[in-house]
C-alpha cells in the first residue's frame, strides 16, 4: 500500500514536471 502511494506521488510529480516543461516552451514560442 505504502509503495503504491509513493509510486503514485512520483508519477504525479513527473506528469506535473512534463506539463510545466511544455507550458514553458509554449510561452517561449508564443
Amino acid at each position: 500500500m505504502f509503495l503504491t502511494m509513493k509510486f503514485s506521488k512520483s508519477n504525479i510529480l513527473l506528469v506535473i514536471g512534463l506539463v510545466e516543461k511544455d507550458f514553458i516552451q509554449y510561452n517561449s514560442n508564443g
